[in-house]
């Protein structure tokens, strides 16, 4: 009696796409805490530019990409822990080190050595800017990438425009932080002004009192 099988099987059978996963890792630069206004901090979030981890390939063609897998997912993992795992092994980031919001990522679909594949990026923030990238034998060199420096240009195209939705997104968070902060010190200063004159009104009636 011959072995049946389902059609689900017989798909997965036929998809022979590999899937990795890989995170793209963002530097924020905190802007200046001088700033006056909430909208001297708003322009100045806006102005600023999120920078990304991307790593220079030691195989041809040699190119710059964010930490990412180059084969398939090991047995029972997700896209996720893919991501962190291969961020690990080729950057030498931790999770301990980054702010990983799996909630935002992004699909690619491509073809690489003759096969289908699909890279699902992740966003992630460094939790300290200033961590050090230790890199494995897969990788030559790494720098930070961002729009205003021409060094997304070096990027594969498939790649920029996540870039750029990430780039988006974090600067909208970035922009609503140090308006909040800048509020939240604006209230603050506002309270206390308000404690010194109720203050300066005690005593203005306790020296009326005393002279009476």
């Amino acid at each position: 009696m011959g072995s049946t099988t389902t059609p689900e099987a017989t798909g997965a059978m036929l998809d022979e796409t590999v899937r990795a996963g890989g995170l793209l890792i963002a530097r924020l630069c905190s802007t200046s805490a001088a700033a006056a206004t909430a909208a001297a901090a708003t322009a100045a979030a806006a102005a600023a530019k999120p920078e990304f981890l991307l790593l220079k390939a030691s195989y041809a063609p040699y190119h710059w990409s964010p930490p990412k897998g180059k084969r398939h997912l090991d047995e029972g993992e997700d896209f996720l822990a893919a991501a962190i795992r291969e961020t690990k092994e080729e950057s030498g980031l931790n999770p301990k080190d980054l702010n990983v919001m799996s909630a935002f990522y992004r699909d690619l679909r491509y073809e690489a050595n003759g096969q289908p594949k699909q890279s699902r990026y992740f966003l992630a923030v460094l939790r300290n800017p200033n961590a050090a990238v230790s890199l494995s034998a897969e990788h030559t060199d790494f720098r930070r990438g961002s729009e205003g420096n021409g060094q997304a240009a070096s990027q594969p195209k498939r790649i920029r425009n996540p870039t750029s939705q990430c780039m988006h997104n974090l600067q909208q968070q970035q922009q609503a932080a140090e308006a909040a902060a800048v509020s939240h010190s604006a209230q603050t200063e506002q309270q206390q002004q308000q404690q010194q004159q109720q203050q300066q009104q005690q005593e203005q009636q306790q020296q009326q009192q005393q002279q009476q």
